[in-house]
């Protein structure tokens, strides 16, 4: 029964957390160092997450990015690099465009990529 509270607890935070963004760039934060918070956040998280689900020393693993092999670590790094990029262009679109077109936009090319992968 947790399962359902978990999807809407991340739609919400997702959700919330794109409109504090908008909101910071409506008042003249600039894209770098909103971008910077919200990666940190998201870091911060993750640890969290696995130190209460796993333990201290599996998130110890999980902040320094060791996986046990150096194939994985690279591949988690170049998946955290194209998190990225993903997560730049959203918060750049937010510079630009209302939430509701940045999210169209962005949910829009994930769901076309997806499907074309």
């Amino acid at each position: 029964m947790r399962g359902p509270f978990f999807v809407l607890s991340a739609a919400l935070l997702f959700a919330a957390a794109n409109a504090v963004a908008k909101a910071l760039y409506m008042r003249g934060h600039t894209l770098v160092s909103v971008f910077l918070a919200r990666c940190l956040v998201v870091y911060v998280v993750n640890g969290l997450i696995v130190a209460c689900r796993e333990g201290r020393a599996s998130a110890q693993r999980v902040l320094l990015l060791r996986t046990g092999r150096r194939a994985s670590t690279q591949l988690a790094a170049l998946r955290g690099l194209v998190g990225a990029a993903t997560g730049l262009g959203l918060n750049l679109s937010f510079v630009f465009l209302t939430l509701a077109d940045a999210f169209t936009v962005f949910k829009g090319v994930d769901l076309l990529g997806t499907s074309a992968l």
